[in-house]
């Protein structure tokens, strides 16, 4: 343990163990709020639809460590915080047609039929999420096919960075373990922009170049040039950057660093 890591801002003081219930000290914590109340709210930001966002205007009710507290959203929606209340991994939603309490995978409701049409829908939300996952494999297993031909060789390395439209990170993932099996002596980087222009990449390089190779030093020279970083492991990296635009240029000098690290 790190224990000046751990005061952080906190005033100095010899470690006690007594501390390292952190949940019950305030120098470390904010009382169930940043406790347990991380858990409901976060359930409670999913169904608002507010997961990029948050509550306008926060104002206490009560005075104390478990106080309750008062969240405003800006469509007007309000969120009592009320521990001693409500359920300690969810929250109670109150409209026109009844009651729904949600605490953590427990759904109920009055009247019953409301948490039953909510199993349903988030059942289907689940297989869909499947579905999507299946098709997004197979585009980049399809694409990645293809992609094998144009990999370029240096001293002997098979060496590709490119575009697979479509993939999320899992889908990237499975595109470069089966692009370095098919490709034997290989330095891959694939990357993708996701609906919200963020820039997703993954490298991988095959066992026999890392010794001079490595794919987080690869993947994190790509990533700085778009507004990101990332890293990994000497075979397998990933990274993320904001800068859409640049992506084109930043995987065409993958060859060229890729040729400097082995020499050629």
């Amino acid at each position: 343990l790190d224990w000046n890591q751990w005061l952080c801002q906190a005033a100095e003081r010899p470690f006690n163990g007594k501390w390292m219930n952190w949940m019950g000290w305030r120098d470390f914590a904010g009382g169930e709020m940043t406790n347990w109340g991380a858990h409901g709210v976060d359930q409670i930001q999913w169904a608002l639809g507010a997961d990029g966002s948050g509550p306008v205007e926060i104002k206490p009710l009560t005075v104390g460590p478990n106080g309750q507290v008062s969240m405003r959203y800006a469509d007007g929606v309000v969120v009592n915080f009320v521990l001693e209340k409500g359920p300690s991994g969810g929250g109670v939603f109150i409209g026109e047609k009844g009651k729904l309490e949600i605490n953590r995978n427990k759904v109920v409701s009055n009247p019953p039929e409301i948490a039953a049409k909510v199993r349903d829908a988030l059942e289907r939300i689940r297989q869909l999420e499947k579905e999507n996952r299946s098709l997004r494999d197979k585009l980049a297993s399809g694409q990645g096919t293809d992609l094998a031909a144009a990999a370029v060789d240096i001293a002997g390395a098979k060496v590709l960075a490119t575009i697979v439209e479509g993939a999320d990170s899992g889908a990237l993932r499975n595109a470069v373990d089966q692009l370095k099996e098919r490709l034997k002596s290989a330095v891959i980087v694939l990357a993708s922009v996701d609906a919200g222009g963020k820039v997703l990449l993954v490298a991988g390089v095959t066992a026999d170049l890392v010794g001079k190779v490595k794919a987080g030093e690869v993947v994190g020279n790509v990533a700085s040039q778009v507004g990101g970083r990332g890293g990994g492991r000497p075979d397998f990296a990933q990274a993320g950057g904001t800068d859409a635009a640049a992506l084109g240029a930043a995987l065409a000098s993958v060859a060229g660093l890729v040729r400097g690290k082995l020499g050629a």
